[in-house]
């Protein structure tokens, strides 16, 4: 028999029973004889036949999925957390559905609305986008918010999950003004995201307790863009040169640290850079990165335990920051 044409009939012909015993078995909605039990799921195992899950999804209007939003699926910092999340969902019999909306808010509300179309019955969210929050809002179904957020205090039964920003940006600022150098860049994402602010601020305000002068601070904003960074980070080296960087991310940092080196500079040496996130590819690079790392996996993890908490109890929501520590690399001495 064609596997791909099984449906019940065929498993309750092959079993010698009614479609509706096959259902009651398959469904585990009513008490069947053990006996018969073993026969239909014989004859399931037999044809390998498969329960039509959206189908099932359509009467019940329930799904055993998440959606997870993120902003760039290539970016490793992304990749990760939702890999700790689909890990720790999966312990709870929940599938992911893992969609990239390329920084377009217009897609990010497309694929929010497939997801509600499709009955999923929570999201995770690591874009920051008032439309999609509404949407989800409205539809009534758990939201947990990772990493990127406006006024937390304004939204209502939605949880959150970051890390503290502000202090990590004070460590990385405070890190570089230990090493005495001169002239400091920060390398920063150009788009008004809080976290990215958050950690701006927590530098600045670092520097400014150390003794650092307005003159000897420049914030460099960039796409996150290779060519871009390349050509934002020459451009204003020529101009102004540093030999202190300090970078809002990981990805910024090791972009701008390969221009650095293809200019024929030596990290440490004429400049020293400190990079935010701890992604593995840190250490992967030479000389190594120093960073401020935050712990992926407790906080793909933290967002799996809570979005599970507000999947068994509908009023439940939490708001946590995870913490950051200092990583020394080999790029400040």
């Amino acid at each position: 028999m064609d596997k791909k044409r099984v449906d019940i009939r065929n498993v309750a012909k092959e079993a010698g029973v009614s479609i509706a015993t096959v259902s009651r078995v398959l469904n585990n909605t009513e008490k069947v004889r053990e006996s018969t039990r073993k026969k239909v799921l014989e004859s399931v195992e037999k044809l390998g036949y498969r329960q039509n899950a959206i189908a099932k999804s359509l009467r019940s209007k329930t799904t055993q999925y998440i959606g997870i939003i993120v902003p760039e699926i290539e970016h490793e910092y992304f990749t990760i957390i939702a890999k700790w999340i689909e890990n720790l969902l999966q312990q709870y019999d929940y599938g992911v559905f893992i969609v990239s909306i390329e920084g377009n808010n217009d897609k990010a509300i497309w694929y929010t609305k497939l997801f509600l179309d499709h009955a999923v019955q929570g999201i995770v969210s690591l874009v920051d986008n008032a439309d999609v929050i509404k949407l989800i809002q409205k539809a009534g179904i758990p939201l947990v918010i990772a990493d990127r957020i406006e006024k937390v205090e304004d939204l209502g039964h939605v949880s959150y999950v970051g890390s503290d920003n502000a202090e990590g940006g004070k460590i990385a600022g405070f890190e570089m003004a230990r090493r005495k150098v001169n002239k400091i860049a920060i390398m920063r994402d150009k788009r008004e995201i809080l976290n990215v602010n958050e950690r701006v601020e927590g530098i600045l305000s670092a520097l400014n307790d150390s003794g650092y002068q307005k003159g000897n601070i420049r914030i460099l904003n960039t796409k996150i863009d290779r060519e871009y960074i390349s050509e934002v980070l020459n451009k204003n080296y020529e101009q102004w040169p540093f030999d202190g960087l300090i970078c809002t991310s990981d990805y910024i940092a090791l972009t701008a640290m390969a221009s650095l080196l293809h200019r024929g500079l030596k990290i440490p040496e004429d400049v020293q850079v400190i990079g935010y996130d701890g992604i593995p590819s840190v250490n992967y690079f030479y000389p190594t990165l120093s960073t401020v790392t935050q712990d992926l996996q407790a906080m793909g993890e933290k967002i799996g335990q809570i979005m599970h908490k507000m999947l068994l109890n509908s009023s439940y929501t939490e708001y946590c920051k995870i913490p950051v520590e200092f990583v020394k690399g080999g790029s400040i001495l």
